[in-house]
């Protein structure tokens, strides 16, 4: 909820704000505000609920089938409403970037919210990125030495990197289970020993097992505390194709170019098209992405799983 109050709008009377007010806020705000509701605060004095209503707009490029979905903030702002002894009218409200900043926020959230449900179902495809792979080397080296020799000297971990580094991986993996550390050791958690069927399985299936499971589990520690930002960019990326596609009911027919239009409206951010392009292509190598003529079309297996598990936003 936005505070600050920079903007002053006044009126000659109270007829005059209840005619041009809800005009002033488009022309001078934003098109999509409007008055949601009206609430009484005081002798003289109102607080105005302030909603904003703006479409995204969603194209598939073989079809040429044209989606146009509403977002509907009904309380993005409150203005306060008060008349003045001589019966004239003065509306406080936020100033423009405020407004601006909270409309982002909003925004990121629908984008999250269908982020956490999209790596639900491409966490395990999501892992086979050459990059990711790399960022989480790491943590491949805690898991495969422990599995092969039953511990992991910290020390002997903690030489190749900054130890406080090597403490968060140590923490993280503790965090979840996978590991303990027992005087300088570490060892094989709970969810290490759980099953006698990892036994059997070679270093790399084994790391494929463990780190799916781990990024499903621990994908915003990873990014945030790890600050493993590789995975992010992918997860976006796929996020900029799956998103619109729920708003539209189907899977689309997308070009690179329009994949980059949709992470620009989700994220409030341009990324140039030579990164997108690369991005794609490497999301289309672990099967989240399949290339159907000249368009990119969703995984059927992993469009059924997000539909379910996003919902509406």
């Amino acid at each position: 909820m936005i505070l600050m109050e920079k903007i002053e709008l006044r009126y000659g009377n109270m007829s005059e704000f209840e005619e041009f007010f809800p005009r002033h806020l488009k022309s001078r705000v934003g098109r999509g505000l409007y008055i949601t509701s009206k609430t009484k605060a005081g002798r003289d004095r109102y607080k105005y609920k302030i909603g904003n209503s703006f479409p995204d707009i969603i194209d598939d490029l073989k079809t040429n089938k044209r989606t146009v979905r509403f977002h509907n903030f009904r309380t993005l702002f409150i203005a306060d409403v008060r008349k003045t002894k001589g019966g004239k009218v003065v509306v406080s409200l936020p100033e423009r970037d405020s407004i601006a900043d909270e409309m982002e926020k909003r925004l990121e959230s629908i984008a999250i919210r269908s982020e956490s449900a999209l790596l639900e179902t491409i966490y395990d495809r999501i892992v086979d990125i050459a990059s990711v792979q790399l960022a989480m080397t790491p943590i491949k080296e805690i898991v495969v030495s422990i599995h092969r020799n039953g511990e992991l000297d910290f020390k002997e971990f903690a030489q190749k990197r900054n130890k406080t580094q090597a403490l968060r991986y140590v923490e993280f993996l503790a965090g979840l289970d996978y590991i303990t550390k027992e005087d300088g050791k570490l060892l094989p958690g709970q969810q290490m020993k759980r099953s006698g069927k990892l036994k059997s399985l070679e270093d790399k299936e084994l790391y494929q097992k463990f780190l799916s499971e781990i990024l499903a589990k621990g994908y915003g520690y990873i990014q945030d505390y790890l600050h493993l930002t590789q995975i992010v960019p992918y997860l976006r990326v796929s996020n900029s194709y799956f998103l619109p596609s729920h708003a539209s009911g189907e899977l689309l027919h997308l070009s690179e170019d329009e994949i980059r239009k949709h992470y620009r409206f989700y994220y409030q951010k341009s990324k140039p098209i030579i990164k997108i392009r690369g991005q794609v292509n490497e999301v289309v190598e672990a099967k989240i992405f399949e290339r159907e003529d000249d368009y990119i079309v969703g995984n059927k297996d992993i469009w059924k799983e997000y539909s379910k598990a996003v919902g509406s936003l």
